[in-house]
């Protein structure tokens, strides 16, 4: 049936001559097939487009690829089904070359029409717009595949707002809201028609992120704004690193600045103690010669009161430069903390104390009596913060600092006793607190206070290798933590005991003291308690000595810091000839100097400047009875 209409068709000689003229002067590739899709006619833009002069009475399916024949076929079959309508269908056609082409066609079934009897087949050649489109869709792959491995979030939106292109870091926070961020910055970026930044925060997954937002709006051809690319950068790692750096950075800078006013007290504190050794000991030289009835004794007590008031305050700034001796032994905090509690409840006035314990033991390594102090101190100026009355609260638990909580507060990593001192008072300026652990400073009126009180509370911690750190604000109070590190039970510093003995009889003293006034006391008390003494004024003259004392003493009693040779050193050359001699190392400094010039704690013998009379002899005793 088909076969006949193609014929009749043909045989049309008038239609055949119209049509011909017509598809000749056409501009577009058109093909009239008949009903077996057998091509009659062809335009010539057809026979260009596919380098083809051999289309008249060819099959249109050997033109076609074999992957979109049944799509050709079925268009037939539907058009012998249903007369006069049109489809549309992209197929690949084979040109006289050999080569492919994408070609967009519209079919329309004229098969019934009169002077046409065929099926009208309009091409478009479209290999370049697929070309282009593939290469389009290859470039976006490539894009969104860069975009998806960029460290940051990047959104690309409408003039709408509408989400056109994001990467996968992009979703968690467009789900967060990123997109309302946006919108609040698209008016300031669209003004200025250049890349702006901005701070933002957003809450993602329960959690506060912040992030750094860098907007540029986008624009056609025509430079016609389309919309918006942002750059969102997860900054709060960055952030919190940095926020820690600068702890660290202020923590060292203040440890060094603690650690040059602590080497300045120290000394200080060293000399100072030379000098109250000696008004200490003459006093008492004076008091035994007036005897108690003379009138003048009641003065020379008073001396010798101010100076042991000044050696306190001495041992004061040795805490406070990491100089004072220290009986490091397992103490319970909470104990303690009742302790002191009971102590100073009735002493407080207006002002509430309350001591919050923790559940259980937490023994920290310290000396119990200078913790006590440290308690004591905190809570007098938590009260002292509170004039009109108030509360008092010590809080106590135990925490584990790790990692940069350990770091920034100096402590070694691991579980630790936390205690808090809370006061309800009118709070410290950023200024005072930065200066707070300072000695002889003070807020308080002159004539009340010393300034060392926190000086001391700081050197008594750090001593213990703990952490003390001050949280206050104007008109909200001030919080004082410290942390000590928790230790075993069983765990304690060694101590030492002391035999009295009755001093022996023409024992000789080597007295080594580059200092004159303490060697010229100190030879002066042996000497009255039946000691030969052999004076030396440096460790060198103490060696020219050596040689011509005609044996070895009993005893070599050194200072440990002197010009030229430590004691340590001198009493090492010494024993290389002598071995087990005794020695008695006499300092302003105690475990610092013991640490720096390698005297054992345990085993090597220490006298604390300043002393008086009954405590040098009594470690003179100690070292020749052992």
């Amino acid at each position: 049936m088909l076969g006949t209409e193609a014929r009749r068709f043909a045989d049309s000689r008038v239609d055949r001559q119209r049509w011909e003229t017509v598809l000749g002067a056409c501009s577009e590739a058109v093909a009239v097939l008949d009903g077996d899709g057998t091509i009659v006619l062809a335009s010539p833009p057809l026979e260009r487009v596919l380098a083809r002069r051999d289309l008249l009475e060819a099959s249109f399916t050997d033109l076609l690829h074999p992957g979109d024949v049944p799509d050709f076929t079925g268009t037939l079959v539907s058009f012998l089904a249903e007369v006069g309508v049109s489809t549309w269908s992209q197929w690949r056609l084979r040109r006289g070359d050999g080569a492919w082409i994408d070609a967009e066609a519209t079919a329309t079934n004229m098969l019934d029409c009169p002077g046409v009897h065929g099926i009208v087949v309009s091409l478009r050649n479209v290999t370049e717009r697929n070309e282009t489109f593939r290469a389009l869709q290859e470039s976006r792959r490539n894009l969104e595949a860069v975009l998806d491995i960029a460290g940051a979030a990047i959104v690309v939106t409408d003039l709408d707002g509408a989400c056109v292109l994001a990467n996968r870091r992009a979703t968690a926070l467009v789900d967060a809201g990123a997109l309302d961020q946006l919108d609040r910055h698209r008016e300031a970026v669209l003004a200025a028609g250049h890349a702006m930044q901005f701070d933002d925060v957003l809450e993602v997954a329960g959690g506060r992120r912040d992030l750094l937002s860098a907007i540029v709006p986008t624009f056609d051809a025509d430079g016609n704004a389309t919309g918006l690319c942002a750059v969102l950068t997860d900054i709060t790692d960055r952030l919190r690193v940095s926020a820690e750096k600068n702890e660290l950075r202020t923590a060292l800078q203040r440890a060094q600045r603690m650690d040059s006013l602590g080497q300045l007290a120290g000394g200080i504190a060293h000399d100072f103690n030379n000098l109250l050794a000696v008004i200490l000991n003459y006093a008492d030289f004076v008091a035994e010669t007036l005897g108690e009835d003379h009138p003048a004794a009641a003065d020379v007590a008073e001396i010798s009161r101010a100076t042991e008031r000044a050696a306190a305050l001495t041992r004061q700034l040795l805490v406070f430069s990491r100089h004072d001796h220290l009986r490091l032994e397992p103490v319970d905090v909470n104990t303690v903390a009742l302790q002191t509690e009971s102590m100073l409840a009735r002493t407080l006035g207006d002002v509430e104390l309350v001591v919050v314990q923790a559940g259980h033991p937490v023994p920290a390594l310290a000396d119990a009596g200078q913790l006590e102090q440290v308690l004591v101190n905190l809570i007098l100026n938590a009260r002292d913060a509170q004039p009109r009355g108030g509360r008092v609260t010590v809080a106590i638990g135990e925490v584990v600092l790790t990692g940069s909580a350990a770091t920034r507060r100096g402590v070694r990593p691991g579980r630790h006793v936390r205690v808090d001192v809370i006061d309800e008072g009118d709070g410290m300026p950023p200024d005072v607190v930065e200066r707070a652990f300072e000695p002889f400073f003070s807020t308080k009126p002159k004539g009340r206070g010393t300034g060392l009180g926190l000086s001391t509370v700081y050197g008594i911690v750090t001593n213990a290798e703990g952490h003390i750190e001050i949280d206050s604000r104007l008109k909200e109070g001030t919080t004082i933590t410290m942390h000590l590190p928790i230790v075993d039970a069983d765990s304690s510093a060694s101590s030492e005991t002391a035999a009295e003995l009755d001093a022996p009889n023409g024992a000789t003293i080597m007295v080594v003291e580059d200092e004159d006034a303490i060697r010229t006391l100190t030879h002066r008390i042996l000497t009255r308690h039946g000691y030969r003494v052999v004076e030396a004024a440096s460790p060198a003259d103490a060696l020219q000595l050596w040689d011509g004392l005609g044996g070895v003493p009993d005893l070599l009693l050194t200072d440990v810091v002197m010009p030229g040779m430590s004691g340590k050193d001198l009493s090492d050359r010494l024993r290389a000839s002598a071995p087990g001699l005794p020695v008695l190392f006499v300092s302003g400094y105690t475990d610092n100097v013991m640490d720096r010039y390698g005297l054992d704690a345990a085993g090597d013998s220490l006298l604390h400047k300043p002393f008086n009379a009954q405590q040098l002899l009594s470690a003179v005793q100690d070292v020749l009875g052992a």
